[in-house]
């Protein structure tokens, strides 16, 4: 698989800021380490699923910096304090693996279910005929 990203140039003068960036190449390969993780990990029937979650902070802040010249008329080095506005990106990769645990059981029994004044009862089967001697007395 190629690498879809530009290469780091500090003499660059520009740098787009796109997702194809540079500026992204950690996080995308942290990105692809992730993914990587979670699908060898589902592959391996480990687990069933898992989520990649990419947080990308996005900051302008402003920024001074000394930035060193030639002096035209005498030739020595000069620094210059700069103000400027600088990106800032902080990013946050996170994965979760799942894994589902299930226990299964069933109530299955010959009862029938009544409501009582108490609530809901399961109650044994009673012969029709005694069953109505019973409804009688009520």
């Amino acid at each position: 698989m190629g690498n879809l990203y530009n290469q780091m140039d500090e003499h660059l003068s520009e740098i787009p800021l796109n997702i194809y960036s540079p500026v992204f190449k950690d996080m995308m390969e942290q990105l692809d380490r992730e993914l990587e993780n979670v699908l060898k990990n589902v592959y391996e029937g480990k687990f069933e699923s898992g989520d990649i979650k990419l947080s990308l902070n996005v900051e302008i802040v402003d920024a001074i910096s000394d930035l060193p010249y030639e002096d035209k008329e005498t030739g020595e080095i000069i620094t210059k304090e700069i103000a400027y506005k600088k990106p800032r990106f902080k990013y946050n990769t996170a994965s979760t693996l799942k894994k589902k645990h299930e226990v299964k059981g069933e109530y299955d029994e010959k009862r029938e279910i009544a409501l009582e004044d108490d609530g809901f009862i399961a109650r044994k089967l009673i012969d029709p005929q005694i069953r109505f001697s019973i409804e009688d007395k009520k």
